[in-house]
């Protein structure tokens, strides 16, 4: 649709003006149009004063000034880009965005119109590939506003290189090919820069000239009349070295014709070949001295670095499009995850965060595995662990606290340091304060009790902090190890005695001092609530990291604002912020494997539509269960007996949840949040519903409930056998039956927490083992592997079939919420090359 109306004579004249060669008053005329709000004037106003600055009497910095005034003008317009639509599309803001921010670069500001990087960030949100190019050398280089971040940089560049141009994909390969190079020298100390100017003095004036005189000599054959290339892309001005074709194709703004309709190029990475060489060859000029380096690195004989930036340089293409008759959801990555869990959200951000392209492809329609959360009729339920230690500290040892500000994501936290226990000999306080908790012992257990407790505390000391000397992301799961290690033996060496201790059960620690029988009790449930295993069957480890966190003077206990699900959300924004995919309703059927190396996943089809495909390129990872891993796997994949073990592996048992919604009316004011019951010391702690945990976490966070009302989450916790649930059909009146029955152990839980919950009750929901097995995809519904410390040992990350990895809570260090994102860290480190997990270690010095 044409548009009409008084502007349509100022544009038509100051297209008239500009092909007869009068800048000035097509610059008039055009101005007088934006005036009255006409979009593509403002893009026209804003191309003349940058790219025909001389013909108005400007310098090329006074141009950009003025241009920004209706660039700032077209960001602030946006619409929709339908026709007729009088607000400004989102690629045309995308190019002004990345105008603003030369402007901000070459001009040293934008009269105040924000920084380079901001403008860069802006137009790569908006899908400009320039943009996320600009943004990239910022980072790789630190300036107008950007932090040094070379990990950031390179997933810039990757995502640049997304682009159907072969132009675009060339540059953003061989820019991804110098920064491997550029970070493996900043890593050992050689500053490039420092190089790069040893290079000018030496062979710079050389340089130079050859290399203008072949960018004249490809502009010429390009039929192209754009400034030197020593303006904007060499080292004169040193700026974002990406420079695509300009607005507007042969120097030719905006027509009169439909709103948003551009004759020309585009911007940044541009449609057409020409200019897509033309800006390759910019990436290569503007870098040049970087590429002679890397020349001279070669021949030093810097094959390591070399090597890696060969195989990124092959690997950098753009996804497969997926054809008409394929499922939308296939396409190719270069690392797939089974299951968006905490162990597979850590390892795919920290992925991400490292420069790959990642895709997660979770069974459920909601993140988070054991840890997700749902809501029912106003009511938020955590479906997993509720209980966390550190997450609000800095520098913590929790792993996933160390993921998160690895990734940049806060999760607001309630502190507190108390919760109650309903023990055999009466109700329990427990304590995050080391005198507090042995003035329970004392009380309970008596004097010899506390003693055996103190002398326990001297035994653990040294344990805690060869624990806490070594913390789980240093770990990789391939000989590098012992490079990502070394920087912290200063700190491990007091400790070494100690450290061969950590991988051994904690019952070897418990049998040197503690006879005491209420003692002896009390650290078994302990190790049970944290592991899911008794003292003898949990790794040292484990218990010496809790003892320490617990016990040191800032430590706390946490209850993030928002439930689990905040949690999670944290784990997805920081992933999907550096460039992750989830595909959620996404249900793996098989893992592929071709020529003996996994190579992808298939997806369960969707109606009677064929089959997606996940293609990987560098990696499978699997955060199932390690049983369901084997079970994705085709036959003759792995060897029979390692297949066979791995299916032999003892299982804990599963969970019984109740979820309630209840009116807290008249309820005390002091009620605690988390409970846990014991009924019975002799029935033996792993015995079927012999332990319970209470959970009312609107008491630290109201908005999670209506006005007046309290979320309460009971369950049996890793001790409900799956053997009576087996087979049942869950529409029967059987299971509904058994459903009532088992559930009655919760309901006498509660009753010593809140007598008259059973009136109270608004909302009630039942979870069993079939409910886990059928929501989470795990094997008879289990809490995990039953693998006993010091009789077997967790899997590693790397498995038998190549391409294959795992993380989660089949592998090390096992179960739990600290245990799972720390797989996922160490699998994560494994899969890239050491220097780039020097860098993560330094971002938590």
């Amino acid at each position: 649709m044409s548009e009409t109306g008084p502007w349509a004579a100022h544009l038509q004249a100051g297209l008239s003006a500009f092909l007869s060669g009068d800048a000035r008053g097509a610059l008039a005329s055009y101005a007088r149009a934006a005036e009255l709000g006409y979009p593509p004037a403002l893009c026209n106003a804003a191309w003349l004063l940058e790219k025909r600055s001389g013909d108005l009497g400007l310098t090329r910095g006074e141009g950009r000034l003025a241009a920004a005034v209706y660039l700032e003008r077209i960001v602030g317009e946006g619409g929709p880009d339908g026709e007729g639509s009088r607000g400004v599309r989102a690629d045309l803001r995308g190019w002004a965005h990345v105008r603003l921010g030369d402007c901000a670069y070459y001009e040293g500001g934008c009269g105040g119109r924000g920084d380079a990087a901001g403008h860069y960030r802006a137009a790569g949100e908006l899908g400009n590939g320039q943009g996320q190019f600009s943004l990239g050398c910022l980072l790789e280089r630190g300036t107008h506003g950007a932090s040094r971040n070379l990990s950031e940089a390179e997933r810039l560049y990757r995502l640049s290189g997304d682009h159907p141009n072969k132009g675009a994909v060339a540059a953003a390969a061989l820019a991804v090919a110098k920064l491997k190079v550029v970070t493996f020298l900043d890593y050992y100390g050689i500053d490039v820069e420092t190089w790069v100017r040893a290079l000018h003095l030496w062979i710079g004036d050389g340089l130079e000239a050859v290399s203008n005189a072949v960018w004249k000599l490809c502009e010429t054959a390009l039929g192209r009349t754009s400034s030197s290339p020593g303006e904007e892309a060499s080292g004169k001005e040193d700026g974002p070295a990406f420079r695509g074709a300009d607005l507007g194709a042969n120097g030719t703004p905006y027509s009169e014709g439909r709103v948003g309709e551009i004759n020309g190029d585009g911007d940044g990475l541009a449609e057409r070949s020409p200019a897509s060489f033309a800006a390759l060859l910019k990436v290569f000029h503007a870098a040049r001295d970087e590429w002679v380096l890397l020349g001279l690195c070669v021949a030093l004989g810097f094959t390591l670095g070399f090597r890696h930036a060969r195989r990124d340089i092959k690997e950098s293409h753009p996804p497969d499009q997926p054809s008409e008759n394929q499922d939308s959801r296939s396409h190719e990555t270069d690392v797939v995850i089974i299951g968006a869990g905490i162990g597979g959200l850590c390892c795919g951000a920290l992925l991400a965060k490292y420069g790959q392209r990642v895709t997660i492809c979770e069974s459920h329609s909601i993140p988070g595995g054991a840890a997700h959360s749902f809501q029912r009729q106003g009511y938020h339920f955590d479906s997993g662990p509720s209980f966390h230690a550190g997450l609000s500290m800095d520098k913590s040892l929790n792993p996933l606290k160390q993921v998160l500000d690895v990734l940049g994501e806060e999760v607001p936290c309630v502190s507190y340091d108390t919760w109650i226990g309903y023990l055999p000999e009466g109700q329990y306080t427990f304590r995050a304060e080391a005198e507090a908790y042995r003035n329970e012992i004392l009380k309970y257990g008596g004097p010899d009790a506390l003693a055996e407790w103190m002398e326990l505390e001297k035994l653990i000391e040294p344990l805690a902090k060869a624990s806490a000397a070594l913390p789980p992301a240093a770990m990789r799961g391939d000989p590098a190890v012992a490079l990502s290690v070394a920087r912290f033996l200063p700190g491990l060496l007091p400790t070494i005695s100690s450290s061969s201790k950590l991988l051994r059960p904690f019952s070897e620690v418990v049998d040197k001092c503690v006879k005491n029988p209420f003692l002896r009790n009390l650290i078994d449930l302990e190790c049970f609530v944290l592991s899911g295993m008794l003292a003898k069957s949990t790794i040292t480890a484990e218990m010496a990291f809790m003892f320490y966190e617990r016990n040191r003077p800032e430590g706390t206990i946490d209850y993030p604002i928002g439930g689990g699900e905040a949690i999670i959300s944290a784990l997805v924004r920081g992933f999907k912020k550096h460039g992750g995919r989830i595909l959620l309703n996404s249900h793996v059927d098989e893992i592929l494997v071709r020529k003996g190396q996994a190579v992808g996943v298939k997806l369960k089809a969707r109606g009677k539509g064929p089959s997606a495909v996940v293609r990987a390129r560098k990696a499978v990872v699997s955060n199932a269960s390690l049983w369901d891993t084997q079970r994705l796997l085709p036959p003759g994949a792995v060897p029979v007996q390692e297949r066979k073990e791995a299916l032999a592996t003892p299982m804990t048992d599963s969970f019984l949840h109740l979820h309630l919604g209840i009116d807290a009316t008249g309820l005390p004011e002091d009620i605690e949040c988390h409970h846990l019951i014991v009924n019975s010391w002799d029935a033996g702690i792993r015995s079927p519903q012999n332990v319970c945990i209470i959970s009312i976490p609107t008491i630290f966070d109201p908005n999670l409930a209506p006005q007046g009302k309290h979320v309460v989450h009971a369950y049996t916790a890793g001790n409900e056998p799956y053997s009576i649930w087996e087979g049942l059909d869950r529409f029967s009146p059987e299971y509904k039956a058994l459903k009532e029955e088992r559930v009655q152990v919760l309901w006498r839980a509660l009753e010593r927490v809140i007598p008259d919950i059973r009136q109270r009750t608004e909302l009630e929901m039942i979870g069993t083992p079939l409910t886990h097995e059928r929501y989470l995809r795990r094997s008879r519904g289990t809490y995990g592997p039953a693998i006993e410390a010091g009789k077997q040992s967790w899997p590693g990350p790397v498995s038998p079939l190549p391409g294959l990895y795992c993380c989660g809570d089949s592998t090390m260090p096992g179960i739990g919420v600290p245990a799972v994102a720390a797989s996922g860290m160490i699998t994560a480190n494994t899969m890239v090359p050491i220097w780039k997990h020097w860098q993560l270690l330094d971002s938590l010095a």
